[in-house]
């Protein structure tokens, strides 16, 4: 409490009310930030690697609409990479698009597409310019075995993701 005393003001502390509303505020904000702070501290590299690549298949999608051509995501099972190609493109532009190297422990374990499994070397995922994708299923794994499953459909624009593996 401070008390104005002959025009002095006399700073003797804080009220216990002062004290106890600055702690009520401190607690509330790291209960609020301490799960988003974990989970972004401890988010796994698979998890990474999965928000990442259905992040790079949806922009496709917008892409190929977008520069009214074929675009096509690349997989390399040998490597663990993936890279993207368009159809107006050179065979020398082709061998020289950048790879994107997923993070290490993380698996390409095999490509699904409904006429079959491609599980050693590369497969490519073609998005059209309408706005349809080929219909895949990406199955990706870490050193924990876990594995997910990331589902492309045709008409749907968003990726599903399962964390098990779907035949």
């Amino acid at each position: 409490m401070r008390i104005l005393i002959a025009g002095k003001l006399n700073k003797s502390g804080y009220t216990l009310i002062e004290l106890v509303a600055v702690v009520a505020l401190i607690g509330l904000f790291l209960t609020i930030s301490v799960p988003k702070l974990r989970e972004t501290l401890f988010s796994s590299s698979l998890k990474s690697a999965v928000r990442r690549l259905t992040g790079t298949i949806e922009q496709l999608r917008v892409d190929a609409v977008r520069e009214h051509e074929e675009l096509r995501l690349h997989l390399d099972l040998e490597s663990d990479s993936y890279w993207i190609t368009s159809s107006g493109m050179s065979d020398e532009e082709r061998e020289d698009a950048t790879r994107i190297g997923l993070p290490s422990g993380v698996d390409l374990v095999d490509v699904g597409f409904p006429a079959g499994k491609v599980m050693i070397g590369s497969a490519a995922i073609r998005f059209f310019p309408r706005g349809y994708a080929e219909e895949a299923l990406i199955h990706l794994r870490d050193g924990s075995d876990t594995v997910y499953t990331l589902f492309i459909r045709p008409f749907l624009p968003k990726v599903k993701i399962e964390n098990y593996y779907v035949e």
